[in-house]
């Protein structure tokens, strides 16, 4: 039995659109539709900060290092 699994879209009037050179056209097939929903899930301002809190934090090294590679890369 082949196998053809693919994400499409239904149309308007109904139908769906087989990708080309699909090797199941005039032949009898077995359909199974699956819905797929996307889950948007609302964040409020205060989660976001305790998520993302220190993810882009300054980073503390040395200055005089800092100040060496900056004099040796002009």
């Amino acid at each position: 039995m082949q196998k053809l699994q693919f994400k499409t879209k239904v149309s308007d009037t109904g139908t769906i659109q087989l990708p080309e050179g699909s090797s199941f056209k005039n032949k009898e097939v077995e359909v199974i539709i699956v819905s797929r929903t996307l889950k948007k899930r609302s964040q409020n301002a205060n989660e976001f900060i305790q998520k993302w809190a220190g993810f882009l934090a300054p980073i503390k090294g040395d200055d005089s290092k800092y100040a060496y590679l900056i004099e040796k890369h002009k």
